[in-house]
């Protein structure tokens, strides 16, 4: 494994990814050693008009869907948030690309044959016989204009407290943070150019629900089944007790 270098060489080597990339969606990096949200700091560090990426070196209240903590473990995970112009983008959209690029970074960097899977709408997890384990989330908020695709990964082996949580080191995998965040910047960018069909395939080849009991939540309503399709744009195929429900997926969520 490649030793991470000093966070006074971040920003050199992630600018030099960045200016490698083709179609990169972001033109410039900010490093921070420590920051209470990357989401914030990188909604403060957009200019209305061009991408940045925005990485800590430790997060101390990091965010997740519905309010919910995400764990930073003390510096032991990746987390990084990339701002993007709102103009002609769709926050399912950016979910699911996030998702993939997460995932794709993921497997790039895991000698491993763990078993990587996206569990909609925002996580990828470590499959075994055991259960779902995530591996890393994703969460998009649309402020001011501006697109914010926050994604965290765990990259050291920790103490879990409770959750069902893995950790790139604990699949024998890189835990560079450096490498993986230029990994991600290169996949987002990739993936945000991908049209509906190429990222409705990639998430079916590696979705988590399909053909497994999954509750959700629909206005206020519980629905339990078994997932028989997915559709991260538009659907959710449950099969229940009192016959198949299709779930718009802009108002459900798991329950």
């Amino acid at each position: 494994m490649d030793a991470e270098p000093t966070i006074e060489r971040w920003a050199e080597v992630i600018d030099q990814a960045i200016a490698a990339c083709s179609n990169c969606i972001v033109d410039r990096v900010v490093v921070l050693s420590e920051t209470s949200s990357t989401q914030d700091a990188a909604l403060r560090a957009f200019d209305g008009e061009h991408g940045v990426a925005v990485i800590a070196h430790r997060q101390t209240s990091g965010r997740g869907q519905r309010g919910n903590r995400w764990e930073d473990g003390d510096g032991q995970t990746l987390a990084m948030s990339l701002a993007l112009p709102m103009a002609g983008l769709d926050a399912l959209r950016l979910a699911a690309v996030g998702g993939l690029a997460a995932l794709e970074s993921v497997i790039g960097v895991c000698s491993t044959d763990a078993r990587l899977l996206v569990k909609w709408p925002n996580d990828v997890v470590v499959r075994s016989d055991s259960g779902d384990r995530k591996l890393a989330g994703v969460l998009v908020e649309v402020r001011d204009g501006a697109a914010v695709i926050g994604i965290g990964i765990n990259t050291r082996t920790r103490a879990w407290d409770g959750l069902e949580a893995v950790s790139i080191e604990d699949l024998g995998g890189e835990t560079n943070r450096v490498v993986l965040a230029c990994a991600l910047i290169g996949q987002v960018s990739r993936w945000l150019v991908a049209d509906d069909q190429t990222i409705r395939a990639a998430w079916s080849k590696h979705d988590a629900m399909v053909g497994t009991e999954r509750s959700f939540v629909v206005d206020n309503e519980r629905v339990l089944g078994e997932v028989i399709s997915l559709d991260p744009f538009t659907t959710i195929r449950v099969r229940t007790q009192a016959g198949d429900r299709e779930l718009d997926v802009r108002v459900t969520r798991n329950g």
